[in-house]
């Protein structure tokens, strides 16, 4: 259920998963990292918490960091710095756009 953040992240080198990316609340976030991706509009009641969280994020403790059409967006921007991109570079230019709201540039 749970994969590392470089797996999550190396999804979208393919295609682009719908949904939000959560992971681990520590946020001091590398490669190994567990989360998931989750698309909440297609998670039955039964799934949710009251307020309508995912209650798999409770039991693994994990946060939402961002959408996965602003993952791609990252990714794409990332290609302009290295092509094919590299694991480090998947990583901090995620890390880079979470701290800074802003894209990671040459």
């Amino acid at each position: 259920m749970l994969e590392s953040l470089i797996t999550l992240l190396t999804k979208f080198k393919t295609s682009t998963p719908e949904g939000w990316l959560y992971l681990q609340d520590d946020e001091s976030w590398n490669l190994d990292t567990l989360g998931i991706i989750i698309d909440d509009s297609k998670l039955t009641d039964d799934l949710l918490d009251n307020e309508g969280e995912p209650l798999v994020i409770k039991k693994f403790n994990l946060v939402s960091t961002m959408d996965c059409g602003t993952i791609d967006a990252i990714i794409d921007c990332a290609k302009e710095i290295q092509n094919p991109i590299s694991d480090d570079i998947l990583l901090d230019a995620f890390l880079y756009y979470y701290n800074n709201d802003a894209f990671l540039r040459e």
